[in-house]
């Protein structure tokens, strides 16, 4: 099950990555290597009383590359007025940095639904050119008995976002009761529609690229006095005009609804079944069994060796201590070793020698040590009875060799199994039990709500982000990015907590006895404040020095050694506990290769083009780049 687990924060973490990098990376202009920005697009569309049209294009290009020059389409695909037509040889005009200029060539074709205009005009990084085309079209409006209608999207498929979009339309005769919308599609940045006299004028900061603009307006039909009446419909057509426009609202509505409140909704909704669900596993399997950090105890409970201790007491191997952090308080993989020195030169197996070469560590005899120990001496020793600082772990030495790796786990694991032997040997108690998948549960559910809300909020993010929409100003473009990373941050937290709990569960029968345990070394930990009293009432430092090493609270005994001149009898203990080996252990166990650590037993939590929609039906369509 828990590889199972591992694959789902492995593909979350690529599908969370994958969302980020969609979000908040930098997106460049490039068509064919150039790299162009649309600062400006000005369009003005002039209708005519016969329901011919001017329609002039000014766009704006800078360029941040070379580039051979620019293209502009102008289409009628989809639902457009019986014999729309886009009349050829528009007007076409360029500037480049300010100064007017003759293109090379200009190449007019016709293309599926519409038309394309290629100017060949080739330029350098740092130009400005500005193009204005000016198309010449008929049959632009559906006209009714009561009013004309413009259903037209004149931008749509532009290769780069646009900055800054201006688009006017006018009549030749006032009409004060005209009316003009301008529609992007749901969840898009919606442009402000102006009426100036005659004029009605659509503003907009920015136009993301691929974003759709349709304009939907009614004029009053009497404005248009030269249409052939053969083309007027024979219906009014106002108010299903205007019962388009609310429908179009109110869908706008809806949608904002379902994307920006049902959806983060549904998500913090199962986030917060998730948080339930990790608090209480917390609660039963951790807070409510948490050791007491404030009690103390003068002397080791038991005489135990590291090793013994380690496992028996914390539930920790020597071979699952490579995986273990490092920290005060708990034995990790050099402490363990540190300390089962340490024992043995207090039990007299081994010596600490210091000589004209150096310091060393020699074997003494082997009586009396369990196998774990000797496998652990001839780990440390190889196949001398003497070794250095700089030589320990022998046979294990920084080797790129999977074999050699191999080795060094496979030795360790014949050590913990030694150690799981003596205690079934000795008809030791386990005071450990596996959790149940029942007790599970909860982790389980947790993770299935935590997915759930995750990918809910990664696809929010993929499709509903400023970046997409084009609404930086609008608050509710931020949620899912932001909530992505709040979860993202509180899931990184759990799998940090659960990291550090055990996968096994201490049994209520044996929980004072691993209290007194921590108690001991609570009082290990705060050696530096105790009174004199307190610290004269310690008889066996040679054990509280082995212990203290274990706990990873040597220095601060050694400091309290010191600072209170206390001598111990064991001599050579003493030596090799302020020497090099003991303090630094560095030299000789830094060369040892634990790259290939085993994961934690315990590790949990590891912890955008919007929908098209809300347009009018309009047909049409406009675009261009550059080359």
């Amino acid at each position: 099950m828990k590889n199972t687990y591992r694959l789902y924060r492995l593909l979350l973490s690529l599908a969370l990555l994958t969302s980020l990098l969609c979000i908040f990376v930098p997106r460049h202009i490039l068509a064919d290597d150039v790299e162009s920005r649309i600062t400006s697009y000005v369009g003005q569309l002039e209708l005519h009383s016969d329901n011919t049209a001017t329609f002039t294009e000014e766009v704006t290009f800078e360029y941040d590359s070379s580039y051979n020059g620019q293209y502009i389409t102008l289409g009628q695909a989809g639902k457009m007025p019986k014999g729309f037509q886009i009349e050829d040889n528009p007007k076409i005009d360029i500037i480049t940095n300010g100064q007017k200029k003759s293109p090379q060539k200009i190449k007019e074709e016709a293309v599926k639904d519409g038309k394309k205009i290629t100017i060949y005009n080739s330029g350098k990084s740092g130009d400005q050119v500005i193009i204005t085309i000016t198309w010449k079209l008929r049959n632009m409006l559906w006209v009714y008995q009561d009013i004309a209608e413009l259903n037209w999207i004149p931008i749509s498929d532009w290769d780069a976002d646009i900055r800054r979009l201006y688009f006017s339309v006018s009549t030749d005769r006032f009409d004060t009761s005209a009316q003009l919308f301008a529609h992007t599609g749901f969840n898009k940045n919606q442009p402000k529609v102006e009426k100036l006299n005659q004029i009605l004028a659509v503003r907009s900061n920015k136009l993301t690229k691929g974003t759709k603009l349709e304009l939907h307006g009614a004029w009053d039909k009497s404005i248009f006095t030269d249409i052939d009446t053969a083309s007027i419909i024979p219906s009014t057509h106002r108010k299903q005009f205007e019962e388009k426009e609310k429908e179009i609202e109110q869908k706008q509505k809806e949608h904002s609804f379902i994307i920006y409140v049902l959806g983060p909704g549904i998500a913090i909704s199962f986030l917060i079944i998730s948080l339930a669900c990790f608090l209480y596993y917390l609660l039963r399997f951790y807070y409510l069994n948490k050791l007491p950090k404030n009690t103390r105890l003068y002397e080791p409970p038991q005489n135990l060796t590291p090793l013994q201790l380690a496992y028996n007491i914390y539930n920790i191997s020597i071979e699952k201590s490579l995986a273990h952090t490092r920290k005060t308080g708990t034995p990790s993989f050099s402490s363990l070793v540190q300390a089962t020195l340490m024992d043995l030169i207090d039990r007299g197996n081994i010596k600490f020698r210091i000589g004209r070469s150096g310091e060393k560590l020699e074997i003494v005899h082997l009586d009396n040590l369990s196998r774990y120990e000797i496998k652990l001496l001839e780990m440390v020793f190889g196949d001398k009875d003497k070794v250095t600082p700089d030589k320990m772990f022998p046979d294990y030495q920084q080797s790129s060799k999977s074999s050699t790796r191999q080795k060094f786990q496979e030795a360790l694991r014949t050590v913990a199994n030694y150690v799981r032997q003596e205690r079934v040997d000795l008809n030791l108690p386990i005071r450990y039990r596996k959790i149940s998948k029942k007790e599970e549960r909860p982790v389980s559910l947790a993770y299935i709500s935590y997915y759930i809300g995750i990918i809910i909020l990664s696809l929010g993010s993929l499709f509903y982000n400023p970046f997409t929409t084009g609404q930086f100003d609008y608050s509710y473009s931020y949620i899912y990015p932001l909530l992505l990373f709040v979860a993202w941050f509180l899931g990184k937290a759990a799998q940090i907590k659960l990291n550090r709990m055990a996968d096994r569960y201490l049994k209520k029968e044996f929980r004072e006895e691993v209290i007194e345990w921590q108690s001991f070394s609570n009082m290990l930990r705060d050696i530096a404040h105790l009174s004199q009293t307190e610290v004269e009432g310690i008889i066996l430092w040679n054990r509280i020095l082995v212990y203290a090493t274990l706990f990873g609270y040597a220095e601060k005994v050694s400091q309290t050694l010191k600072g209170r001149d206390i001598q111990l009898k064991e001599t050579n203990l003493e030596s090799f506990f302020f020497s090099n080996i003991s303090t630094g252990f560095a030299t000789g166990f830094s060369n040892v290769d634990i790259s290939l650590n085993p994961p934690s037993s315990s590790s949990y939590f590891s912890l955008s083009s919007g929908i098209s929609g809300g347009f009018s039906g309009g047909g049409g369509g406009g675009g261009g780049g550059s080359f």
